[in-house]
């Protein structure tokens, strides 16, 4: 018999960012307890949902065997995007917006820091 895929959404209690493998501890449906749920990041982003976010859960076969392929705040979430446009962004602000028309506008209310050996800039 094939296992069975169940997909259901939690809401992120905290998290526990100190391992190769992001850990979660997520209240899923009907006030049900889930620690130590993989946190399944797309290769070459890495994120720190903060808690109260809602998270897209997948389980396999049982609850035991549950994985967290998704986390959002959609309370932070940048809403001027044109179709086809991308944004980076973070709840303090911080934001990169790959916009329509080419360019990028970048917003970094605290700063910027660019460690690098050489900067070309034209």
């Amino acid at each position: 018999m094939a296992p069975v895929f169940v997909a259901f959404r939690g809401n992120l209690i905290l998290t526990d960012n100190l391992q190769a493998v992001q850990l979660l501890q997520v209240e899923g449906e009907a006030d049900e307890l889930l620690a130590n749920v993989e946190h399944l990041h797309p290769y070459g982003f890495s994120s720190n949902p903060p808690p109260g976010s809602e998270v897209l859960l997948l389980s396999l076969g049982s609850r035991d065997h549950t994985v967290a392929i998704w986390a959002a705040e959609p309370e932070g979430r940048p809403t001027d995007e044109l179709s086809g446009e991308v944004s980076v962004w973070s709840k303090f602000g911080n934001r990169i917006h790959l916009r329509a028309d080419g360019s990028t506008r970048h917003v970094a209310p605290g700063g910027v820091e660019i460690e690098a050996p050489t900067v070309t800039v034209s």
